[in-house]
């Protein structure tokens, strides 16, 4: 179902077609919920700025959500993202054609950063 609850002027089914795990995410509407809704409306409200731009590559339209927890990360794990990447037509840099979605697990992106030994680090995670 392409409907939403947030308002949004787009009408778009954007089912998960490979996940590296086989979650119950496979076939999931990404555009499914305000969260990541409102970040794909960004992306296209980006690429059609984007294709009025002198320069259509110098203006980056991948978005990163706020924290928020994903579906395949056991409950509690920690603050998750979601990173989505605009895919344009090489011979189109303007025409949006579809994305690319990537959780950000930050727990895991965090680990083996500093050295065993390194102690007196504390890493603060925020959302504009």
């Amino acid at each position: 179902d392409a409907n939403n609850t947030w308002g949004s002027p787009h009408r778009l089914f954007a089912p998960i077609l490979q996940h590296s795990h086989i979650w119950r995410v496979l076939m999931l509407n990404v555009n499914f919920e305000p969260t990541r809704g409102v970040m794909i409306d960004e992306m296209i409200q980006c690429s059609n700025e984007r294709a009025k731009a002198e320069d259509p590559k110098s203006v980056p339209c991948g978005v990163l959500t706020d924290m928020l927890n994903l579906a395949s990360e056991a409950e509690g794990s920690g603050p998750d993202a979601i990173l989505m990447e605009p895919i344009y037509p090489a011979h189109d840099k303007t025409k949006l054609v579809g994305f690319i979605v990537s959780s950000v697990v930050w727990r895991e992106s965090l680990e083996n950063v500093f050295a065993a030994d390194v102690t007196g680090v504390d890493c603060v995670l925020r959302t504009p």
